[in-house]
């Protein structure tokens, strides 16, 4: 089973190798969608005190929930790309809101999303 939305996109991202199709694992999906949801608890309780470190567990959150999407469908990212460092308390105050919706749409759409299926 596979799905149209979005196919053309990630077969792009794995014709240039910014994705890379690997065995399905639920049981790490799930893994990394727990270990987000801790992060956004270290990022909301360490912003004043090291605003740097409560961004960086922004960040971790978001990619770890997004990584558990890929990985409930049996994609992975490649090595391509990277991040800003941010250290302003206010940043991370304003981003963790979208951290924690990211966070929370991957809690809702992985146990839902089928193994991505390549076109031939």
């Amino acid at each position: 089973m596979s799905w149209g939305k979005g196919q053309d996109v990630v077969e792009d991202l794995l014709t240039g190798e910014h994705l890379e199709q690997v065995p399905a694992n639920p049981d790490e999906a799930q893994y990394l969608l727990g270990r987000a949801r801790a992060h956004l608890g270290t990022a909301a309780r360490e912003v004043e005190a090291d605003p740097e470190i409560a961004y960086d567990a922004l960040y971790a959150a978001a990619r770890k929930a997004l990584t558990a999407v890929l990985r409930q469908q049996g994609l992975r990212q490649t090595r391509a790309g990277g991040h800003e460092a941010v250290i302003n308390p206010d940043d991370v105050l304003a981003d963790l809101p979208a951290a924690t919706a990211i966070v929370e749409a991957a809690e809702k759409v992985v146990p839902e999303m089928p193994v991505y299926v390549r076109r031939r």
